[in-house]
């Protein structure tokens, strides 16, 4: 992918682990042609557009404010009068495993198998949370 892309892996040394069939490369080759190059296009170059910086911590701040105030709103009119028959096929269906999985390796410690997943969401958002605030901190720094 980084060949179609035209760019330097970021781990040149590693070999890699699989070659892929001819099938597989024309799937990526596509891609790079049509939806990556203009992705490769917002690339930021040497400067920094502080315009387009403060436009995105406004974003972020919109997504802390959703994340905060709209989803929980969000989630309890529509747990409203869930049975738990219709509670149980959804905690089925969403990969619970799955999901604790992703997030001992996100929040790379140990974590306890009994622990709710509720609370490792929780942790991972607040770490997400402090880490936007510290970008905003820094871009509203004076000079």
């Amino acid at each position: 992918m980084h060949q179609e892309m035209d760019v330097k892996p970021t781990n040149p040394e590693s070999p890699p682990k699989a070659e892929l069939p001819d099938w597989g490369r024309n799937i990526v080759n596509r891609l790079g042609r049509t939806i990556f190059k203009p992705v490769l296009k917002l690339r930021p170059g040497s400067g920094i557009n502080w315009r387009n910086y403060g436009r995105m911590l406004g974003v972020m701040e919109r997504f802390k404010a959703f994340s905060k105030v709209d989803v929980p709103r969000m989630l309890g009119e529509d747990l409203v009068g869930l049975t738990k028959e219709r509670a149980a096929k959804i905690e089925a269906s969403l990969g619970l495993d799955q999901w604790r999985a992703r997030c001992v390796k996100v929040l790379n410690r140990p974590v306890a198998q009994d622990g709710p997943l509720e609370s490792l969401l929780e942790e991972i958002g607040h770490r997400q949370m402090a880490y936007h605030e510290r970008l905003r901190q820094i871009a509203l720094r004076k000079r």
